[in-house]
């Protein structure tokens, strides 16, 4: 179990005032909050403090944990639900508080980033690309018309019906009429009884279409492959969780031709790969990460009948999601296999950082855009021309809503 941050917290309430609360981590950073709520004198007694410490604790799967307590309490009545929203708030603000303050400190592993100018830099790296990940033929269109020239495609449908053998030769046929490259991948996840049915279906997309590559998710479908004898690169998908130099040596050895890294990896372990490796690497830098796959299905369990074995095909009706303590919404996606893919809340975008990750020395960058329904053609024209240094970056700080947009692991690293 990864160790918890440890967290201070110290409550104020006085009648006719706002209550405030102010939490501290283990670095130094603070987070006040104080509620709209106003205080009121308690009838039959104040709001105890191991009530108070009891609501302030319920900080689920959070990486923190209340230490100390301080209340400072005026005879007021305190309800739960006024505790647990500013817990939740709280806890909001410091999030973003480390977050701002790793991504102003963050260091490169050598030394502070300078803002190395990104056309010298993608000189002495060789050109770093960009490729797109999808399953749309809409999607491929509107990324090559803004130069995009690299593709993965296929694997987990994410819209519970398979990609269709159709679309496999029309996304391979305007690619080789446009110039790009296109690379088909495999499934994440297939369970025993499907593995037979998995594999022939993806030999028989092989046998009709050829691709310029195949990314693999999960090193069974290795089996599938071990017949082929056209020689069809082979890539590493992120789910193998390719997290140092010495996997990355042994994809080398096995004959692999690149690896898209963990999604767990900070820049300067980026870096760090990219010193001690000669395989071609790439990150994910755009898309909404999927944080699980599981065969438990909560779309039939909430929704289907009193028989949990019958699916009434629910996912194919309407768009569901999963809803936290803080009201986050994350996208819940089902694949043909009937696999539940959970997507992050937040759509992880790194336009900022796009020198940064050059820097690093990656060869390629991925915009995955899977689960994706709307035009995709004004990120990729900021991808490509931030990377082609026509476009400055936008400015880190500002980020809207930033429980909309995501940095990733590339900053934090895993808490």
């Amino acid at each position: 179990m990864d160790q918890k941050i440890l967290i201070d917290a110290s409550l104020s309430a006085k009648p006719d005032r706002n209550v405030e609360l102010i939490i501290r981590d283990q670095d130094g950073n603070v987070a006040k909050i104080t509620s709209s709520y106003i205080a009121q004198t308690a009838m039959h007694g104040a709001t105890q403090d191991s009530i108070v410490r009891e609501q302030l604790s319920r900080l689920g799967n959070t990486v923190f944990e209340l230490n100390d307590l301080e209340v400072s309490n005026e005879g007021c009545l305190l309800p739960k639900s006024v505790l647990n929203h500013l817990r939740q708030d709280a806890i909001l603000e410091l999030q973003d508080i480390r977050v701002k303050r790793h991504e102003e400190n963050i260091k490169t592993g050598e030394e502070n980033w300078t803002g190395t100018n990104i056309s010298q830099t993608l000189d002495e790296k060789k050109d770093a690309r960009i490729w797109v990940r999808t399953n749309s033929l809409r999607h491929i269109k509107e990324a090559v018309s803004q130069g995009i020239k690299g593709f993965i495609f296929g694997g987990d449908s994410f819209d519970h019906v398979p990609v269709k053998m159709d679309d496999y030769m029309k996304a391979a046929e305007f690619c080789r009429n446009n110039d790009a490259e296109i690379i088909f991948a495999t499934p994440r996840v297939v369970r025993d009884k499907y593995e037979k049915q998995a594999s022939r279906r993806f030999l028989k997309i092989l046998e009709n279409v050829r691709p310029d590559g195949i990314l693999v998710e999960f090193l069974g479908a290795l089996e599938w492959l071990k017949d082929l004898h056209d020689g069809i690169p082979v890539y590493a998908g992120s789910s193998l969780n390719i997290f140092n130099s010495e996997a990355a040596d042994t994809l080398t050895r096995w004959g692999f031709s690149g690896v898209l890294l963990s999604q767990e990896l900070t820049i300067p372990q980026i870096r760090g790969i990219r010193r001690e490796s000669r395989i071609p690497l790439a990150v994910y830098a755009y898309g909404r990460t999927e944080l699980m796959v599981s065969e438990y299905c909560v779309i039939n369990s909430v929704c289907g009948d009193i028989d949990k074995s019958h699916c009434p095909g629910y996912c194919q009706q309407k768009r569901y999601f999963l809803k936290d303590d803080t009201g986050r919404l994350f996208p819940v996606r089902t694949d043909e296999w009937c696999h539940m893919h959970i997507q992050n809340s937040s759509v992880l975008d790194m336009r900022p950082y796009i020198s940064q990750l050059a820097e690093s020395g990656i060869n390629a960058l991925c915009l995955d855009f899977r689960g994706i329904d709307e035009s995709v053609s004004d990120v990729c024209s900021d991808y490509v021309q931030i990377l082609n240094g026509n476009k400055m970056p936008p400015d880190p700080s500002e980020r809207g809503n930033s429980r909309k947009i995501s940095r990733g692991h590339f900053f934090k690293g895993v808490l």
